[in-house]
């Protein structure tokens, strides 16, 4: 429902905040689609992974565009890394910490 009503003020306003927020939400239903799909089934480290990417790309696309709300541009540059950091941090995490806490952590602090 979110994601809909982001499209259509993105559509109708033309302002680029809500195409930020729309993709965060993308984003965050894809993480809650997972969780509720997997809920039941043990986690392999791709899945762990893949939840991750989504909770962290959300993340970014949300303060992004609160950025752009705020009239402060972010370069894509600036985004790209910040995704990239967080894409890699999360496959790092899943093949190299033992704990669910040590994955999360550092994400969780930026």
């Amino acid at each position: 429902m979110l994601v809909g009503i982001f499209f259509y003020l993105n559509r109708y306003t033309k302002r680029r905040y809500f195409s930020f927020w729309t993709v965060a939400w993308l984003f965050h239903a894809s993480w809650l689609a997972l969780s509720i799909a997997l809920l039941d089934k043990q986690e392999n480290p791709q899945l762990i992974m893949l939840k991750q990417w989504c909770i962290g790309a959300s993340a970014v696309f949300l303060l992004s565009g609160s950025a752009w709300f705020l009239n402060q541009r972010i370069r894509p540059s600036q985004l790209a890394l910040f995704l990239a950091f967080l894409f890699i941090w999360s496959w790092l995490s899943v093949y190299q910490f033992d704990s669910l806490f040590q994955m999360q952590l550092p994400v969780f602090g930026s």
